[in-house]
């Protein structure tokens, strides 16, 4: 047995991560980057607002979460094979 500190979690590892990017976007409006290779479902959830790092200082009903993100927010991918893409991120400003 051994006595030790569970790792941090995932997504606040991943909130850290996605909000470091989130600051490079921001500060290169419409601009497209890569910001990784994941699994398919990153983008999705990225769209749909499900990463609160996007949605940061922003309040509204889900319906209205899916149309800020739509407006501030494009996301694309690229299959590379084995179940995963490439994510590529741009970010509009306000809907400029």
């Amino acid at each position: 047995m051994e006595f030790t500190e569970p790792p941090l979690m995932k997504h606040q590892k991943s909130r850290k991560h996605w909000t470091e990017i989130i600051q490079q976007l921001k500060a290169n409006p419409g601009k497209w980057a890569l910001v990784g290779n994941y699994s398919p479902g990153v983008a999705t959830h990225i769209r749909r607002g499900k990463y609160p790092a996007f949605l940061e200082g922003w309040q509204g009903s889900p319906e209205q979460t899916l149309l800020y993100m739509g407006r501030h927010w494009e996301v694309t991918t690229r299959k590379t094979g084995e179940g995963r893409n490439d994510v590529f991120i741009r970010w509009i400003g306000d809907g400029a």
